[in-house]
């Protein structure tokens, strides 16, 4: 499929563009080509250290720009390297390939070129040249997404390069730990190392190091949201950079900050710039990327077929990056490297045993004395050991005594609590649910009479709803207590509205109140969001209402109202009763049955078990129970429940220092 008018227009600028930036680049670099051309028409070349440099330096230069000669000239200063047997040649020279080939995409040569340096190095005292290995081995795993194993690579070659003062790299260890804490959402950790990097890079003048930050931080104010920030540090890389690989990175970036603004031709710009230097290197990565935002893009602003061709082109990319076969390769090169340790580790084992054998005369000396004390120790321990067998068997004994004691003590605590829960059922069976369903026995029959005129019949009505509202509450109540006895209490807690369920049941309420001559009002009208158990928040309300009621005096009031801190809502259940005296208020949780249970104003029979669940019932929400009441000018009760808080918990700051 053959692209737009305008995209072809778009990428002619672009090849006079690259023509222009790269006039100056060029001049150095035909130079460094002047001198190695001039270098290879000595016959002895290849024996002359100084070309290794020059060659290496060569490939410095070509490394972001055009990575496929890198590659050779890092591959031919390999070939000098061995010619000369310098092995300090050789290393830098394996440095430079594996760089190349992780700019590449080619995880696994990367690897490997890096795992052979280490193994050159075995045996030797860690330097910077070993320190750049490491740094690339965690690049690699960096390309992976593996950025909680890269961190400790970068950390471990910044280390090394602090320690020979070499600067210029500490530059590239700070970016990489950068983009791992960038990767892994830490932004603070990831500005932090980040602007040491670019520290760093303006005080040793490394272009390519500072352009490379730059990009990293636009990176990751974009990654936090911040796109102003990140349009800042893309740009600023445009404008200075003189390195291919940096300005396709930029420009990508700026594609997608775009693409978020909806500013999709300003994207389709950028992602196209990018898209033709990421070819131009035959970076893998970036042409992804660019690929993808150009697909994205296209399809936002109705051109389709681009979008499909962009689609196509992306997922070509995508499948050529990182196959299995890869991953397994360089898990074996990860093993390869640990054997190169280990060698190093025989070798320092060998030393250590020509210190041992120094003292093992000492030793022996030692041990001949310590063995007549050895002799008389083993005499005392041999008459002893009976006797602490013995000892320890008796302790044995005595422990699976003491345990199977607690056991027996456990088990007759639950089956007294289990007695006692028993008790208090029958009790409540016997006495508070009889008289109910004896009065409701008793109308039934007279209605069956029919002696009664509709009035009298509505009134005997409204009877039963209220005495089979008492018996169902009852019941409900007993049934929760007893499971809370024998299985103990469990919230299942959601997002619920306190608002709507206390007008649900306040309107069930109503006849019960209107019947008593008593004025139920509920003064929230807005939603009231908390983390609670819908079934427990509505015993808890039935409770707390039914009470109100029902120690409420004819002509009376009760309200329920609302008021909040930072973490919870507060409902308030006040009335004008009969109050509760301090003596009763201490008992009010924790005792059931006749010993708390009292007639309400119009003689309401009650268990005494509805408070202990309200009781019960807050505490496993997370909540708060208060009571304010003086005898004789009514109560309030107020139920404290956590609100549905929303918040994003900030990333623990994360660097060496």
């Amino acid at each position: 499929m053959s692209l737009s008018g305008k995209l072809r227009r778009i990428f002619c600028i672009l090849l006079s563009l690259s023509f222009l930036y790269s006039y100056g680049y060029t001049q150095t670099m035909a130079s460094l080509i002047k001198k190695w051309n001039k270098a290879r028409t000595d016959k002895d070349y290849r024996q002359k250290s100084g070309n290794i440099p020059l060659v290496l330096k060569i490939a410095d230069h070509y490394r972001y720009t055009y990575p496929d000669s890198s590659l050779m000239y890092a591959r031919v200063a390999l070939d000098l390297s061995k010619a000369q047997n310098s092995v300090e040649s050789e290393k830098k020279a394996l440095n430079s390939i594996a760089k190349v080939y992780y700019i590449k995409g080619e995880y696994n040569l990367s690897m490997e070129a890096s795992s052979r340096v280490l193994l050159l190095s075995a045996g030797e005292n860690s330097n910077i040249i070993v320190a750049d290995a490491i740094n690339n081995m965690g690049l690699v795993l960096l390309g992976q997404t593996k950025y909680h194993d890269a961190i400790p690579e970068f950390r471990k070659a910044a280390q090394l390069n602090q320690r020979f003062k070499n600067r210029s790299s500490l530059a590239a260890n700070y970016i990489n730990l950068g983009i791992c804490f960038d990767e892994t959402s830490k932004p603070d950790s990831a500005l932090f190392y980040l602007r040491k990097a670019v520290g760093f890079a303006l005080e040793t003048s490394n272009a390519n190091m500072r352009d490379m930050a730059f990009n990293r931080i636009g990176h990751t104010y974009f990654n936090a949201g911040n796109y102003t920030e990140a349009i800042d540090y893309y740009e600023e890389v445009i404008k200075i950079t003189k390195n291919n690989w940096e300005r396709s990175f930029a420009n990508i970036g700026l594609a997608k900050v775009y693409y978020q603004q909806q500013q999709y031709k300003a994207a389709i710009r950028h992602a196209t710039t990018g898209l033709y230097m990421a070819n131009k290197m035959n970076v893998k990565w970036d042409a992804s990327e660019a690929s993808k935002v150009l697909s994205e893009a296209y399809a936002k602003t109705g051109h389709f077929r681009n979008a499909y061709y962009f689609s196509r082109l992306n997922k070509r990319y995508d499948d050529s990056l990182m196959s299995e076969a890869k991953e397994k390769e360089i898990n074996y090169l990860n093993l390869k490297r640990k054997m190169a340790e280990n060698q190093q580790l025989v070798r320092d084992n060998k030393l250590k045993n020509q210190e041992i054998k120094l003292n093992e005369l000492i030793f022996i000396l030692i041990g001949v004395a310590a063995l007549f004390i050895v002799v008389f120790i083993a005499y005392i321990i041999r008459s002893n050991r009976k006797q602490k067998l013995l000892n320890l068997r008796l302790n044995k004994k005595n422990k699976d005594i003491e345990l199977q004691k607690d056991k027996i003590e456990q088990q007759n605590k639950e089956l007294s609590r289990l007695n006692y829960t028993k008790d208090q059922l029958f009790y409540i069976l016997s006495h508070d649910l009889r008289a109910p369903l004896a009065s409701v026995q008793q109308a039934s029959e007279l209605l069956c009479d029919e002696c009664f005129s509709p009035g009298e019949q509505k009134i005997i009505v409204e009877g039963f709803y209220r005495e089979i509202t008492s018996v169902y509450n009852m019941l409900n109540n007993m049934l929760y207590w007893a499971a809370s006895q024998q299985k103990g209490i469990k919230a299942n807690r959601s997002l619920i509205d306190l608002s709507a369920i206390s007008h649900e049941l306040l309107d069930v309420y109503e006849i019960v109140a209107r019947n008593k001559g008593i004025s139920l009002i509920n003064e929230q009208k807005l939603p009231v969001w908390v983390n609670a158990d819908p079934d427990q928040v509505k015993v808890i309300i039935q409770n707390l209402v039914g009470n109100a009621i029902k120690f409420t005096n004819t002509g009376g009031l009760v309200r329920l109202f609302f008021d909040e801190d930072e973490l919870y809502y507060r409902l308030h259940v006040k009335d004008t009763g009969v109050g509760i005296t301090e003596e009763k208020i201490e008992r009010l949780f924790t005792a059931v049955g006749k010993s708390i249970s009292t007639y309400g104003t119009n003689s309401e029979t009650g268990t005494g078990l509805g408070l202990v669940l309200v009781k019960e019932f807050t505490g496993a929400n997370g909540g708060n129970l208060e009571v304010r009441s003086s005898h004789g000018e009514g109560s309030e009760f107020i139920v404290s429940f956590q609100k549905k808080l929303d918040y994003v918990l900030n990333e623990d700051y994360d660097h060496d220092e």
